[in-house]
């Protein structure tokens, strides 16, 4: 019984459900293709008009950005976007295979109060 009710409750995750109890130990969101919770809060400032590509875009955005958000991979490329925008800087390191990073990025960064703070 408790492992029927456990793949009832996993099931949904297949079209992208939240399953924020065992999100640390699922894959990145941002490693899914199809995503219901995933909610357009529209694209992020860039630092210019949009015209030159970010550093090291290539290699992290589709694999370790979650979802929604459209950050610097580079410090300085941030900080002189940060500085050019008048705001403030938020580092966040993480790891590809860390367990408290991907519970951060499901159930903290994807939070709409969060990520509109963060915008």
């Amino acid at each position: 019984v408790t492992v029927f009710a456990f793949v009832v409750y996993m099931v949904p995750g297949m079209w992208g459900a939240p399953l924020k109890s065992i999100s640390a130990f699922l894959p990145p969101s941002a490693t899914q293709d199809f995503d219901l919770s995933t909610v357009n809060f529209g694209a992020a400032p860039a630092a210019s008009a949009g015209t030159e590509k970010k550093k090291y875009y290539e290699i992290f955005h589709d694999r370790g950005t979650p979802k929604g958000f459209d950050p610097y991979y580079d410090y300085e490329e941030g900080l002189a976007a940060a500085r050019e925008l008048n705001k403030p800087v938020l580092i966040d390191f993480t790891g590809w295979n860390c367990v408290n990073c991907r519970k951060m990025e499901a159930n903290v960064w994807t939070d709409p109060k969060v990520a509109a703070l963060l915008r």
